[in-house]
Order: structure tokens, then C-alpha cells, then sequence
């Protein structure tokens, strides 16, 4: 049951090696956490390069989206998004910082992509 569990997302795919198909993996990941109400994590925490996945263009947002409509806090660093001019892009979630993160991590389980 990932709904106490924090996800940490840092890059716009997952695994290494291929990019087009670590956006692909990541994105049917999301996919499927909004297909069961036992998948929907407590926090999805955005760092780095993750944080392009809630910004304007991308192929992700519904998923996101729709995670966050279940009730999953999606929080983008703040740092993340100044250092790599991408403020005024967000389209979903909350803009937050390493505090948020530290505060669930002190309490939950971290599962890193």
C-alpha cells in the first residue's frame, strides 16, 4: 500500500540509459498509481530535473493530476524550479521546499525514482 509512502521523482524518467524510454517507464508508473486507490501515495516530491514533469508541455500532467485529485500532495522544489528558470511553469501541485520533504520523510517510508 504506497498511501503511506513518500515518492521522491528526480529526474523526468526512470531507470538509466535510454531517455525516451525512461520518460515512458515514468510516465506508466504515474499511469498506474491513479488506477487503484492503494497505489495513490501520500507525497510525490519533485527535485532536479523531476520537476519539469509538473510544467506546462508535459506529457505527464494528466497523471499527475489526477493523483493529486485522489489526494496525493505533489510538491515541486522551489530551488529546483528558480535554478532552472521554470517558476512561472508550474501547472500542478504546490511549489514547496526540502522542509516539506524532511517532515514526511521523518514519517514515512521514501521510495525514490
Amino acid at each position: 500500500m504506497l498511501r503511506h509512502k513518500v515518492v521522491l521523482i528526480r529526474g523526468e524518467g526512470m531507470g538509466q540509459g535510454n531517455d525516451e524510454l525512461g520518460m515512458l517507464l515514468l510516465t506508466n508508473f504515474l499511469r498506474m498509481l491513479g488506477e487503484k486507490d492503494e497505489f495513490v501515495p501520500r507525497m510525490i516530491f519533485l527535485l532536479n530535473h523531476g520537476v519539469k514533469i509538473a510544467c506546462q508541455g508535459s506529457v505527464m500532467l494528466g497523471h499527475l493530476t489526477k493523483l493529486v485529485e485522489k489526494g496525493t500532495n505533489l510538491v515541486i522544489c522551489k530551488t529546483c524550479l528558480e535554478y532552472l528558470e521554470l517558476t512561472d511553469q508550474v501547472a500542478v501541485g504546490k511549489v514547496g521546499g526540502m522542509n516539506d520533504f524532511i517532515q514526511q520523510a521523518s514519517l514515512y517510508e521514501v521510495v525514490t525514482i
